[in-house]
């Protein structure tokens, strides 16, 4: 009888054995295809570092050459502003140069006094950009010979020793400044030899010139030149010297 009954006992024992060997080989055979399903992944960690290893040295590149793009970019804008700058310039050259020619042709274009004050007149006007001008005799009372947008009893309380007026008459050259206490922003002495034939007073600017800048100096030293000489010549034709 305990023979019979031990056989169901080694026969449970042996399905449990062979079940446990059968599941022991499965766990083998899954860690066998995990691991090659790991190594796989690593393959494909690899291949894909590589590749994002080979896009971040593209994107340098190319962050790289737009860099140097736009330095080009920046360098041709920096040269197409000086070229522009340049051809304003050439520009503005020219127009003073058409504006001094024409100022000089206007003061010796004719030989009549009340003419030439005339001229000198438009061109402070025209050139220099103001209403507010006289046009004084020289002596020692300097009086009035032509005047615009200026009270003369302004005229007659000027005095000659002092501020822009007293610096001019006594250096017998242009004097400029932003206005001083006469109101004048420039004095221009018209001078032949050691006489004081007249001077210009500029006291005001038109609005859109808030100042006399480096040309405006070069066109009163030429205006100073050329309107003595022309009122010179003028006073002689006329038999006035």
């Amino acid at each position: 009888m305990s023979g019979n009954g031990n056989k169901p006992k080694h026969g449970y024992v042996a399905r449990v054995r062979d079940n446990t060997r059968r599941y022991i080989e499965e766990l083998l055979q899954e860690n066998v295809r995990l691991r090659g399903v790991i190594d796989t992944v690593g393959r494909e960690q690899q291949v894909l570092r590589r590749q994002l290893d080979d896009l971040r040295i593209d994107l340098d590149r190319r962050e790289q050459q737009h860099a140097r793009l736009l330095a080009l970019l920046g360098a041709a804008e920096s040269a197409a502003r000086g070229f522009e700058d340049r051809f304003a310039e050439v520009e503005q050259q020219n127009a003073n140069l058409a504006r001094l020619y024409a100022a000089s042709y206007q003061l010796h274009a004719t030989m009549h006094r009340s003419e030439v004050l005339q001229a000198i007149q438009e061109i402070v006007i025209n050139l220099i950009g103001s209403e507010e001008l006289a046009i004084l005799a020289g002596g020692p009372t300097l009086t009035p010979l032509a005047s615009m947008g200026v009270d003369e009893e302004r005229l007659g309380a000027l005095d000659t020793s002092a501020g822009a007026l007293g610096r001019s008459l006594a250096t017998r050259a242009p004097v400029l400044c932003d206005q001083d206490v006469a109101g004048i922003k420039a004095s221009i002495p018209l001078v032949v030899g050691d006489r004081t034939l007249a001077v210009i007073l500029i006291f005001g600017l038109l609005p859109q010139k808030p100042a006399l800048d480096a040309f405006d100096r070069e066109l009163l030293d030429l205006v100073a030149t050329h309107a003595a000489t022309a009122l010179y010549c003028a006073e002689l034709h006329e038999g006035k010297c």
